[in-house]
């Protein structure tokens, strides 16, 4: 539960933050691609730099597919949450 926190809000917050600073039309694809990059960056460090205990198969391509598709879906929601209250309050 707490994982998914720490995946999920701190990507909707980049995603408010593009939203918020951005004006242009690619900050919708930052918006999704950070929080994505982000989450693939963590886990290669994970994978390649941390000791590993034991033997067997790593799952982080598939974490990186479901959460990377999560992380930037919250990402781009933040995106739109944000440019849906600033076109409201103009």
């Amino acid at each position: 539960m707490w994982v998914w926190l720490l995946l999920i809000v701190p990507s909707f917050c980049v995603g408010l933050v593009c939203g918020w600073i951005s004006r242009t039309p690619i900050s919708a694809i930052v918006s999704a691609a950070l929080p994505w990059f982000g989450l693939l960056g963590a886990l290669i460090y994970t994978v390649y730099f941390t000791p590993h205990d034991g033997g067997g198969a790593t799952m982080w391509m598939v974490a990186q597919v479901v959460g990377g598709t999560v992380a930037a879906a919250c990402g781009f929601a933040g995106f739109v949450l944000i440019k849906q209250i600033k076109w409201v309050n103009k």
